[in-house]
């Protein structure tokens, strides 16, 4: 979907002049083939378009049913590889959305989400979304898939009970105390500022009574079991604000001469 707070980057500013060449070229055939209004968004780790938009495209036919959609999103992902870097075949698990803009005075439009994975291994956050008006026509392309990947091996140097007592262990050193619950080993293609990785990654948690929550989700080189990046699980957030409800004030009923209003509520329980 578009955002206003996209930044459009002039060709001139992408991130090395080869790949600037190279985006620019493909932009320019993609624009030949469409119309000239199409912009890009650079992803800068990875030196592709993340976001393209700015105009539209006819596809090959109207869709109908959600596998022509599906096939149309598809189409157009092969149309601009040159430019996202993401190979049609390693995307699945179509999902078709259609959202009803109308009703907020904007106009109805569809969208197809398609997942990456790498023979048969999920990439970390990996989706092309494909947004479409209800005509079939493209009006923009969004990646988070990691450009270039089909490449990468998908065997594994270490095993999933290796990287658990890696991640057991570890967890040890960082919060001095035993886990009480590791969750299976997923093997994933993880995205690093060094380029996509074949990686194990487990979730370990300390949770008991009366004690604040401790978590991380270890991230560990599926070949060399090093371990590649640590997140934590816990997050804390300071919510402030108020509750209103609509009620009937005074201490007269719901009646046409004392209708509902907005009144703060004095007493709330919540839950999550």
């Amino acid at each position: 979907m578009l955002h206003a707070s996209l930044v459009t980057l002039a060709l001139a500013s992408l991130p090395t002049q080869d790949a600037a060449t190279d985006l620019s070229t493909e932009l320019a055939r993609w624009r030949e083939r469409s119309s000239a209004g199409w912009r890009v968004h650079v992803d800068e780790s990875s030196g592709y378009a993340e976001m393209l938009f700015g105009a539209s495209a006819r596809g090959p036919w109207a869709p109908g049913i959600e596998a022509e959609w599906v096939e149309l999103a598809r189409h157009f992902v092969r149309e601009t590889a040159g430019l996202h870097g993401i190979a049609e075949a390693d995307l699945t698990r179509p999902r078709v959305v259609h959202l009803p803009l109308g009703m907020a005075n904007g106009s109805d439009k569809v969208t197809v989400r398609l997942h990456q994975e790498i023979g048969g291994v999920p990439v970390e956050n990996g989706a092309v979304n494909a947004l479409f008006d209800t005509g079939g026509r493209l009006l923009s392309l969004h990646s988070t898939a990691a450009p270039r990947a089909s490449a990468i091996g998908i065997a594994p140097g270490t095993s999933a009970a290796f990287v658990r007592e890696s991640a057991a262990r570890r967890f040890v050193q960082d919060e001095r105390v035993q886990a009480s619950r590791i969750s299976e080993a997923e093997l994933v293609v993880a995205r690093l500022e060094s380029g996509p990785l074949l990686a194990w990654q487990v979730e370990v948690a300390y949770e008991a009574p009366d004690e604040e929550p401790r978590g991380w989700r270890y991230t560990f080189d599926a070949r060399s079991g090093v371990l590649v990046r640590q997140e934590s699980t816990v997050h804390y957030f300071d919510v402030t604000g108020k509750v209103q409800t609509m009620a009937s004030p005074g201490s007269l009923p719901d009646i046409p001469i004392n209708l509902p209003v907005a009144l703060d509520a004095g007493y709330v329980r919540l839950t999550s």
